[in-house]
């Protein structure tokens, strides 16, 4: 038993919401949802999917960097490297079978969740610093040149995130939010600037 389609808009706002939350492009979610619950085929859903994307990831990205929860120049940086990764994985699809593409990226997501949860758990056992240290830490920091390791880290995780997106056809959220995570944001900071990264993407495959 499937759900009636006018039920969508509802489907939809719950995925939204969830976009907001967790920074997701919300690509797994809609397809999951189309095909699952509304009968929808996989090729639809796909096409759909992406279509919604960029209305949802840009409603996100204005209000997150509203609540200054996004860092442009870390933004800017996955998206150029998305940008890329988009391009060179519309062209990979093409030779490649998309079973094999599909034993790659599991293979990558699973190393890349092993990393993101050690990763995860060495901030943790760091002290938590005082406000007024963060607050002096940020002032000392701006005008600061952007180092080499942090391009090279965007730039590769963006193009990460590309590959994925224009192979399989996804938002490309996981390598986006572990290269946030690395170059060392904050769990909002995270949250806000992936949404505002994704729409970059998803422009692009729309």
């Amino acid at each position: 038993m499937h759900l009636p389609i006018y039920l969508l808009p509802v489907a939809g706002l719950v995925i939204g919401v969830l976009i907001s939350l967790i920074g997701g492009g919300g690509g797994i979610f809609y397809v999951g949802m189309l095909t699952g619950l509304f009968a929808i085929s996989m090729d639809q859903a796909v096409s759909v999917s992406l279509a919604t994307i960029i209305p949802t990831t840009l409603a996100a990205s204005i209000s997150h960097y509203r609540a200054k929860n996004v860092k442009p120049k870390a933004g800017f940086l996955l998206a150029a490297g998305g940008i890329v990764g988009v391009v060179a994985g519309s062209y990979l699809v093409t030779i490649i079978p998309v079973k094999v593409l599909k034993i790659i990226f599991g293979i990558f997501l699973l190393i890349m969740g092993i990393g993101m949860i050690i990763s995860r758990k060495k901030k943790q056992d760091k002290e938590e610093i005082s406000e007024n240290r963060q607050f002096e830490e940020v002032n000392a920091n701006k005008g600061k040149p952007i180092s080499k390791l942090f391009i090279i880290k965007g730039l590769i995780f963006g193009v990460l995130g590309g590959l994925m997106s224009g192979m399989l056809g996804t938002s490309g959220t996981p390598p986006i939010l572990a290269g946030l995570n690395s170059i060392g944001l904050s769990s909002l900071e995270v949250v806000g600037t992936s949404v505002m990264v994704l729409f970059f993407i998803a422009r692009i495959l729309g």
